[in-house]
């Protein structure tokens, strides 16, 4: 009887809403993660987190405004995290978040890193937000029990994650004789991990830039802003007369003269 009426009140327009979102983070995921060993396991256990998490927040979170604003903030987060990984080979860490002053000037390398399936991205952002201006359950009482029987499952699968993600360390740790316990070895992977991009595989981009937070509050000294004449250019053109950039990835003196296929490789350095 009860699930008869979670299925009567559902909107399954939100549910297409939902599987954009999930779209939109399994192309981050297949693109920022290498697939070698368990890694894809790893995907698909974030994507169903993922999904769980979403279905929650659709189903508490009443007010069309919110969840709009949201889905649509997370799709622009993938996708500047996804141009920030093919440059730096990482996510953007938070404390380049507070330099957010800088971003005007970045319109030529944006286009730069962006790709064709980059438009796949940005086409689901419509897909993903518009149906989110209805409840997933029309009935606010519905809304609350399917929301605690979520909340469930989510708990359910991050216990899961809590004893799979600590086994090989705490096994190691008893080899060894160590007091580490398996409390301490999830509180430091979840909270102190270095590896951004692992991070996010396994615990997400909240819990990921909260733990990038704890980090920047534990600094001796605060963080300081970038100062603007270290990114932006004067408009003085008289200043600029006579400047020439050049920017290379490891060029040594054996490139110089060198031929491919009977063509040199730098014939202007050549000169």
């Amino acid at each position: 009887m009860w699930f008869r009426n979670l299925r009567e009140n559902i909107q399954p327009r939100v549910l297409i809403g939902q599987a954009g979102l999930t779209a939109c983070y399994a192309l981050f995921l297949f693109e920022v993660i290498e697939l070698r060993g368990f890694n894809l396991l790893r995907i698909i256990y974030a994507l169903g987190t993922f999904t769980t998490f979403s279905l929650l927040m659709l189903t508490l979170v009443r007010l069309a405004y919110l969840r709009i604003a949201g889905a649509a903030a997370l799709i622009l987060l993938l996708w500047a995290n996804l141009l920030h990984f093919r440059y730096f080979g990482s996510t953007i860490p938070l404390g380049s978040v507070y330099n957010i002053g800088f971003l005007p000037f970045l319109g030529t390398e944006i286009v730069h890193l962006s790709r064709a399936r980059d438009i796949l991205l940005l086409l689901l952002l419509p897909v993903a937000i518009l149906p989110l201006r209805a409840n997933l359950f029309s009935r606010r009482r519905t809304a609350f029990r399917a929301g605690g029987l979520m909340l469930g499952l989510y708990a359910a699968m991050a216990l899961f994650q809590y004893f799979a993600e600590t086994q090989t360390t705490l096994r190691r740790v008893n080899r060894y004789g160590l007091s580490e316990t398996r409390l301490e070895i999830y509180l430091s992977n979840r909270l102190g991990s270095e590896d951004h991009l692992g991070s996010v595989l396994q615990f997400g981009f909240l819990w990921t830039y909260f733990s990038d937070w704890q980090r920047l509050g534990r600094r001796d000294t605060p963080l300081e802003d970038v100062p603007p004449e270290h990114y932006a250019l004067s408009d003085d053109r008289a200043l600029l007369r006579n400047i020439v950039v050049i920017e290379v990835e490891a060029l040594d003196r054996t490139i110089i003269d060198f031929t491919w296929q009977g063509q040199p490789v730098t014939p202007f350095l050549n000169r």
